[in-house]
């Protein structure tokens, strides 16, 4: 199906994760296959990821009138996370419903975070209410809470939206602090110097530079060869800007 979204100013659109299911059989699809010009089939969707508090109701029926995009894509897709700003861009201009959705039911936790971390950027590319994202960041520290490496993964993707301008809130540089912090006991060595690292970032990226220092000084002196070199170098970098600022 083609449109014009110039020639089409009410489009719902729909963002499907995983994978949505019609709620007839496979029986009735054979007896009549959908084609060109066919009636929508209901969607039959297990659970909805968010609906924008409220402001966007779920979508079971297509109603007359209405352009409907229904986007099936898949974190591993390379195509479908290129396409994601541009969905997110059809969804800014043109459409008056919008819906983060999966069905599946997932249990593998590498996949639902990555669903969670797509959602938090499809958020940011369409301007979502910081509200919306904010708590998304929430439920994912919280989901992930005992997955350390998942947690700086997560908190580095909220410092770099922020150093890129893409995401101006410090309560999420907080809250990913924290969620950092929380994570330190449950790693040692080099992973735990990665953690710390995070940290000194995410301070200095809203400008706390002390707490920074602390946090780099530690990542230091338990980091190993491979990355000693580069976080004593943005030590020094923290100290010097330090001794900038006190002048």
């Amino acid at each position: 199906m083609s449109f014009s979204p110039a020639t089409h100013p009410h489009v719902a659109l729909l963002f499907a994760i995983g994978l949505f299911y019609f709620s007839q059989t496979t029986d009735s699809f054979a007896a009549d296959k959908l084609v060109v010009g066919s009636i929508a089939p209901k969607l039959n969707v297990e659970h909805w990821v968010q609906n924008g508090s409220g402001k966007f109701p779920k979508v079971t029926d297509f109603k007359s009138g209405r352009v409907y995009v229904v986007e099936f894509w898949a974190t591993t897709c390379g195509p479908c996370v290129q396409s994601m700003p541009h969905l997110a861009e059809l969804q800014t201009n043109y459409a008056v419903a919008a819906i983060d959705g999966y069905i599946a039911k997932i249990s593998d936790r590498r996949i639902q975070f990555g669903l969670y971390k797509s959602k938090i950027d499809m958020q940011i590319r369409s301007s979502a209410d910081i509200k919306d994202i904010t708590k998304s960041y929430e439920d994912l520290f919280a989901s992930c809470a005992e997955e350390p490496l998942f947690v700086q993964d997560v908190a580095w993707s909220a410092y770099e939206a922020y150093v890129e301008n893409r995401l101006q809130s410090k309560k999420i540089i907080r809250t990913s602090i924290a969620a950092v912090e929380k994570a330190l006991p449950l790693v040692e060595g080099a992973n735990k110097a990665n953690l710390f690292d995070t940290i000194a970032r995410l301070y200095s990226g809203i400008g706390d530079l002390q707490p920074a220092i602390q946090a780099q000084t530690q990542a230091v002196k338990l980091s190993d060869g491979s990355d000693q070199g580069s976080f004593k170098e943005f030590l020094q970098e923290l100290q010097n800007e330090a001794k900038k600022s006190k002048k």
